[in-house]
């Protein structure tokens, strides 16, 4: 790959690197559960770093026993291409 007139190799054990498979919970299966994508996403030693994150902006433990629903936005001031985003709401 050239870059600005530069030859630029990645190490070859980059090259030959394949990302492991992501896990798959049975959680998200089970009709059973009120938190069934939720659970994917926050339980377990491995998603420890996930519930941290919330901790500092006041989740409780027992939070994490409910069902997480997000509520995303496009829209921002930031970058130019998304100025106008809210005026295809209205």
């Amino acid at each position: 790959m050239f870059i600005g007139g530069f030859l630029c190799l990645a190490p070859k054990p980059f090259l030959s690197h394949t990302p492991p498979p992501m896990k798959k919970h049975s959680s998200a299966k089970n009709s059973n559960s009120i938190r069934p994508f939720s659970s994917i996403v926050f339980d377990g030693p491995e998603r420890a770093a996930a519930r941290a994150m919330l901790y500092p902006v006041g989740f409780k433990p027992e939070d994490f026993q409910k069902p997480l629903i997000g509520v995303a936005s496009t829209w921002g001031m930031v970058t130019p291409c998304n100025m106008r985003i809210d005026k295809l709401a209205l």
